[in-house]
């Protein structure tokens, strides 16, 4: 039991440090993109659909990343305008 909980924390952990290096750093697409490969294939949603805590800050990555993805121009189309 405690190894399960020592994983799920580290589990945590780095998804809120994943979260929070998306709200500093433009993330690029292959980011977003390993975002979605992971939560597809590792996200815990429960019977009763409470998402566990790793999970809820990946999902906050991505919309990050895909707000600023969307609403920030890239270096090259700055440059190339």
């Amino acid at each position: 039991r405690r190894v399960q909980d020592s994983i799920k924390h580290i589990r945590s952990f780095q998804a809120k440090s994943i979260f929070l290096y998306s709200c500093q750093i433009r993330l690029t697409q292959s980011h977003i993109l390993s975002i979605i490969n992971y939560l597809a294939r590792y996200s815990t949603i429960q019977d009763d659909g409470i998402i566990d805590e790793s999970t809820l800050y990946l999902l906050g990555a991505f919309l990050y990343g895909i707000t600023l993805a969307l609403t920030i121009p890239n270096d090259a189309s700055i440059g190339s305008s």
